[in-house]
């Protein structure tokens, strides 16, 4: 009965907010068994397990919010945070892909996809990311300055490797030059 499984989702997040994430997780979990296809309870409930610690808990709540409601970004953007903290980078950058593909122009996750880019110097790749948004968005400030701190990191990027370049290449040259007076 849905009165019910308000009340419990209620209470739930009531606990939660208490950081009494045992008894919210009890109440969530009363809630979704009686009304299985609510997206907000199931976000509730995957934040309770993230606060728990439990963050494999947490991924599958939040993917069954998008498979009941898979316009939610929220969700798509907690499990791509779900998964860098799991040190599963690729995996973060496929989740927002997956929700770009299923909410085609949302900026927030192409934003999330070059940040993801950006972490890993992923230049070129992040490069597009940011242009893509500014091609459907011109006044996208923080695209904007995303994109000129991705040019600016990957030229600074390019001046690090040439000196690193040059210094290695002088180095050499002076062995060589060591070794044929031995």
């Amino acid at each position: 009965n849905s009165k019910s499984s308000a009340a419990h989702y209620g209470l739930g997040q009531v606990y939660l907010n208490q950081a009494r994430t045992d008894k919210a997780i009890a109440e969530l979990l009363v809630s979704i068994s009686q009304y299985p296809d609510s997206a907000p309870v199931h976000i509730a409930l995957a934040k309770a397990y993230e606060e728990q610690g439990n963050l494999s808990s947490a991924i599958s709540e939040y993917q069954e919010s998008i498979r009941i409601k898979p316009e939610l970004t929220l969700s798509y953007l907690a499990i791509a945070d779900l998964r860098n903290a799991q040190g599963e980078m690729e995996l973060a950058i496929a989740q927002l892909r997956k929700g770009l593909s299923a909410i085609p122009n949302n900026t927030e996750l192409r934003l999330g996809i070059a940040d993801e880019y950006m972490k890993t110097d992923r230049f070129d790749e992040a490069i597009i990311e940011y242009e893509a948004i500014l091609n459907r968005s011109v006044n996208n400030i923080e695209a904007a300055y995303a994109l000129a701190r991705a040019l600016y990191r990957k030229a600074q990027h390019h001046a690090d490797s040439a000196f690193i370049s040059s210094r290695d290449f002088e180095r050499a040259t002076n062995l060589i030059a060591q070794t044929i007076k031995l």
